[in-house]
């Protein structure tokens, strides 16, 4: 259950209907949400859940099969101000 607080702060971005699947496997099935200005999010979930599907949906690494990510109630590829740090390091 996600538990939304209304806000007075601008709205960052949007998440509208967002599935994804591989292989025929679904991986995300109709995620909605928002992110305000100045809000801390966290994504928790067991491994393989979705979640860093998810944020690469978010950054634009990969697109959805359904669904939008909209900035500024705008449709978008993602954006380049939002940074990602992934887990493992694979430079070498």
């Amino acid at each position: 259950m996600v538990k939304k607080v209304t806000s007075d702060r601008p709205e960052l971005f949007r998440c509208e209907h967002i599935s994804k699947q591989f292989h025929r496997q679904p991986v995300l099935n109709n995620i909605n949400f928002s992110v305000n200005q100045g809000e801390f999010v966290s994504i928790v979930g067991p491994s393989g859940c979705g979640k860093t599907t998810l944020l690469r949906i978010i950054r634009g690494f990969i697109k959805p099969d359904d669904g939008a990510i909209l900035f500024n109630d705008e449709w978008s590829q993602g954006q380049n101000e939002i940074g990602v740090i992934f887990q493992h390091i694979n430079l070498l």
